[in-house]
């Protein structure tokens, strides 16, 4: 399912919103679901993970890159886990 342009306003305002040397957890609220976004920058690199809020264990998205590159990957992983 599509995110909708507030979904993907707040998906990349945690990602890009945390500085660098930075761990956070965001929840974004996705077609009724609530995930969070847990984010953590080094100098080199941004990691990210979007799981369910009440459910840690089942990893919606896990990667690392650069800000954009983990934006545009966890948003293509949201959409098509989010039915």
């Amino acid at each position: 399912m599509r995110l909708t342009m507030q979904n993907e306003k707040e998906l990349r305002t945690a990602i890009r919103g945390t500085d660098k040397g930075a761990r956070s957890t965001t929840l974004i609220r996705v077609h009724g679901i609530t995930l969070a976004a847990a984010v953590s920058k080094s100098e080199v690199a941004t990691t990210v993970t979007i799981y369910p809020a009440n459910n840690p264990n089942q990893v919606i998205y896990q990667g690392t890159g650069t800000a954009g590159e983990c934006y545009a990957d966890a948003a293509d992983a949201i959409e098509g886990a989010v039915v």
